[in-house]
């Protein structure tokens, strides 16, 4: 269990809550099998190293990078404090067992469980990693204070495909956990966005899917075959 992460030194009443695991899959190369570690990996290595436990319950899958279907490029985003440490932790844990290795995380393929508390109730929430980092940089704010799309960007890293995305699923699909302000379907550069205390649906379990990407151009969808045949070509030359 995540413990709150709200402010509590200015008085304000808890309103992230992370209830279950943030999963995280991390591509890592020299090893050539596939193996999954339990949420209690973290408590095991505080306990090692006698140190308190991260307040984050993480399950990570660690893949060789030749696991994946085809090339992939990390995306970039820069995680909290409190997700920095639970990453940091794991990465001890792991390379104090296997000595030889490096882990990459990929955050685009991870989600996690929160619990936000709104003027009426609470209500659980899997979202994606990207959204979950997006969503710890409301948890100061005061009743009506808003984030530009410059400062998520410039706090996060997230790329701005990926993080258009996202604030799409947060703040203009059916689940509103965020306002955007000017309303609107669309994020701009120039939007600016507010929490939703007002919040209310009621289900107490809901899964904010990310908006898929758009579609891809003619000249995209050319590069993409063009990568696809690439690595087809050499897996081929290995074959024969």
């Amino acid at each position: 269990m995540w413990t709150p992460v709200y402010s509590q030194a200015r008085g304000h009443v808890p309103r992230h809550e992370i209830i279950g695991r943030h999963h995280a899959s991390v591509p890592r190369s020299l090893e050539q099998n596939h193996c999954i570690f339990p949420p209690l990996i973290v408590p095991t290595l505080a306990d090692a190293l006698h140190k308190q436990a991260p307040q984050v319950d993480i399950n990570v899958t660690v893949m060789t990078s030749t696991f994946w279907p085809m090339s992939y490029t990390p995306v970039p985003c820069t995680f909290p404090p409190l997700l920095v440490r639970a990453s940091k932790s794991f990465e001890q844990f792991y390379l104090s067992r296997h000595s030889g290795r490096k882990l990459t995380w990929q955050p685009s393929l991870g989600n996690a469980d929160v619990r936000i508390t709104f003027k009426t109730r609470k209500h659980d929430f899997n979202v994606s990693s990207f959204a979950l980092v997006i969503l710890l940089l409301f948890e100061n704010l005061e009743e009506g204070e808003f984030v530009t799309y410059e400062v998520i960007k410039d706090a996060t890293a997230i790329p701005d495909s990926e993080l258009q995305r996202n604030l799409q699923s947060l703040a203009c699909m059916k689940f509103k956990v965020l306002w955007k302000h000017p309303a609107g379907r669309d994020i701009n550069p120039e939007d600016s966005f507010s929490f939703n205390s007002d919040f209310s649906s009621p289900l107490q379990k809901i899964k904010i899917s990310t908006v898929a990407p758009r579609v891809e151009s003619e000249e995209e969808r050319k590069a993409t075959q063009d990568r696809v045949e690439e690595e087809r070509r050499y897996q081929t030359d290995v074959c024969t």
